[in-house]
């Protein structure tokens, strides 16, 4: 983002008026379905607010070129990570896209592979030396995390059969009480939310349920209880038919003025 605004600048000098906004390109080669990779995904929503944020109308159009058959099918369900003002500025170029791109670049500002004239320093046609030399490269290995296991050292194991869930409940006397948790599981996703159970029986949602990828990467959050009662923590697995889950976890709670690092729980287990 900082590299923009220099390039900005560099070029408004360079061309004697100012220059505000940028073009860009988005190459899609190879797009399938770990696009949907919920991490990622986060990463890239948080991303897109930082940039709109700090550097409102910075793009002011963004091509997506090497579309494939399937982004037309993973985009409705990505498409959350974009706010309405931004999805306006996409635009898909299809079919014979290296002409069509040339209506918002000029060719010799374009590399030979998409569509222009321009070449790097040895002929390369991707100009990876201007463009870098991870364009459409896949991760190394070596940046790969090796490790899945939970930072704390408080961590419970459970086995969540197919069809069923794990239900905790915590009993909170102090307002402002932090529950802090962390979990992952062996294999596959899992369902997690956190509610409050008030007297009447009507509850309260603290942490809306949903599917996360806790295979991949540890997930962890903390959420402040702003009101005494009955809290409960859910890891759901009742949507899979066919799969159990191995989890380990660690839930705490946190009473006001302590350190996020010290603890005090209180378990109590509900199939």
């Amino acid at each position: 983002m900082e590299k923009i605004k220099v390039v900005l600048e560099e070029q408004s000098k360079k061309l004697g008026r100012r220059v505000e906004q940028i073009t860009m390109i988005a190459d899609l080669e190879g797009m399938g379905p770990h696009f949907l990779w919920r991490p990622g995904l986060e990463y890239q929503k948080s991303a897109s607010a930082d940039f709109e944020q700090n550097y409102p109308e910075t793009m002011k159009t963004c091509l997506l070129v090497n579309v494939p058959g399937i982004f037309h099918h993973i985009y409705p369900l990505a498409k959350f990570i974009l706010k309405e003002e931004v999805r306006q500025k996409l635009k898909v170029l299809s079919g014979n896209w290296k002409e069509e791109i040339l209506q918002y670049i000029d060719a010799d500002q374009l590399p030979v592979h998409w569509g222009g004239t321009q070449t790097g320093p040895d002929g390369d046609p991707k100009c990876l030396q201007i463009i870098g030399e991870g364009h459409g490269t896949k991760v190394p290995s070596s940046y790969y995390m090796t490790t899945k296991e939970l930072s704390s050292k408080h961590c419970v194991t459970h086995d969540i059969s197919r069809g069923s869930s794990l239900k905790l409940q915590y009993h909170v006397c102090n307002p402002g009480t932090i529950l802090r948790y962390e979990f992952r599981t062996k294999h596959y996703d899992l369902g997690f939310s956190v509610w409050k159970q008030n007297d009447d029986g009507s509850i309260d949602e603290i942490l809306e349920k949903q599917r996360y990828n806790c295979q991949m990467v540890p997930e962890d959050g903390h959420i402040t209880l702003e009101q005494p009662g009955t809290y409960f923590v859910k890891f759901d697995n009742s949507y899979s038919r066919l799969r159990g889950k191995h989890l380990s976890y660690c839930i705490e709670l946190i009473n006001p003025g302590e350190n996020l690092e010290d603890t005090n729980q209180e378990n109590t287990h509900n199939s």
